[in-house]
C-alpha cells in the first residue's frame, strides 16, 4: 500500500495536489499495471463485459452491486473494485448527457447499457499510446531492479 505521505512527495515533485496524484494511481495506474500483469490488457472491453454482468444479474443501480466481490470474478480479472466502480459511474455520467430527462430511478444499469450500445466509439489511439508508454516505463524499471538483485 501506498501512504498519503507518499502521494505527497509524489505531488510535491508533480506539482500535482496529492489526493489527485492518489486518485490517479487507484482509477489508472494500479489497474492498468494489474491487468498488464493478469495478461488482459487490451484483450476485451471491460465496459461491455460489467453491464452485461451487471443485467444479467439483476443489478440495476451502482449501491446493489458487491464491488470487492465483483472484482475477483474470472471475468474481471486484473480488475479492482475501485476500478469496475469507477467504469460505472463514468459511464453513467455519460449516460446522463445523453439522456438529460432521466429521473434518478430511470438512471438504471440497463440505461447505461443503452447509451453504451449506441455511442459512438472513440478514438482510443492517444490512450493505447500512453498505456504502452507506461508499460515500457514499468518493464523498465522491473528489469533495473532485477538487476540490482543479481549484483
Amino acid at each position: 500500500n501506498i501512504t498519503m505521505e507518499a502521494y505527497r512527495r509524489i505531488g510535491d515533485k508533480l506539482g500535482r495536489n496529492p489526493i489527485n496524484v492518489h486518485h490517479h494511481w487507484i482509477q489508472v495506474l494500479e489497474p492498468l499495471l494489474t491487468r498488464y500483469q493478469t495478461g488482459t490488457l487490451g484483450h476485451v472491453d471491460v465496459r461491455k463485459v460489467l453491464l452485461d454482468h451487471l443485467v444479467e444479474n439483476n443489478m440495476k443501480y451502482t449501491q446493489d452491486v458487491d464491488w470487492k466481490k465483483l472484482a475477483k470474478l474470472p471475468k474481471f480479472a486484473g480488475t479492482t473494485s475501485t476500478y469496475l466502480r469507477h467504469k460505472l459511474n463514468s459511464m453513467k455520467g455519460s449516460t446522463r448527457e445523453m439522456f438529460p430527462k432521466l429521473s434518478p430511478a430511470e438512471l438504471t444499469v440497463e440505461a447505461i447499457q443503452r447509451w453504451c450500445n449506441n455511442s459512438q466509439k472513440r478514438d482510443t489511439t492517444k490512450t493505447d499510446d500512453y498505456q504502452e508508454e507506461l508499460i515500457a516505463f514499468y518493464n523498465e524499471i522491473i528489469d533495473q531492479e532485477r538487476g540490482k538483485g543479481s549484483e
